[in-house]
């Protein structure tokens, strides 16, 4: 009979998604991953079977609440132009746990797990934001000779972006002026 577990898996798993968003897969070695989410090799071992497994789990988690986030943010707002911004607010300013970024900028399209899990987040989130930009388009908030597909693609890099210069230390405020910069591109 096995032992109960004598940690939260959950709470172990937010830490290890913080230490893998600051030092990249790599960078993360496994006694720092232990001491980050306050458990013992062997438990790390009996919940998550190896780092690899633990770094899959983790990026799973960020990119699932990611989507959740910004879909929140894109369908809050009364107007979906708005949502759109919101959605890139959340970016620019939702902190600087970026994983999925790391993992594409570590990995690319060399390990076919991750690619995989960061494709299929892109495809979801893609859709999402496509759809409330040709809601926008049909409201006459943004540009009406811009394709949907090509402004979530847009908006979608450029919020990309935004994590990145989030992360290198970009003050809110000047954030948020690239923003509304952003948005203007949209007409």
């Amino acid at each position: 009979m096995s032992r109960p577990k004598e940690f939260d898996p959950n709470t172990a798993l937010d830490r290890a998604v913080g230490t893998f968003s600051e030092h990249g897969f790599a960078g993360s070695s496994t006694s720092m991953l232990l001491d980050a989410m306050g458990i013992t090799r062997q438990s790390m071992y009996d919940t998550f079977q190896d780092k690899r497994q633990l770094y899959l789990e983790a990026l799973r988690r960020h990119n699932a609440e990611t989507v959740a986030r910004s879909i929140r943010a894109l369908t809050q707002e009364r107007s979906p132009r708005k949502g759109l911004e919101t959605m890139l607010l959340e970016f620019a300013l939702g902190g600087t746990r970026c994983l999925d970024i790391s993992s594409i900028c570590e990995f690319g399209h060399k390990d076919e797990a991750i690619a995989g899990m960061n494709e299929s987040t892109s495809r979801i989130l893609s859709a999402a934001v496509e759809r409330i930009a040709a809601d926008a388009r049909d409201a006459g908030e943004i540009g009406g000779s811009l394709a949907p597909r090509v402004i979530a693609r847009y908006l979608l890099s450029f919020g990309a972006g935004l994590k990145v210069a989030a992360r290198a230390g970009t003050s809110a405020a000047e954030l948020r002026e690239l923003v509304a910069f952003g948005m203007q591109r949209l007409g």
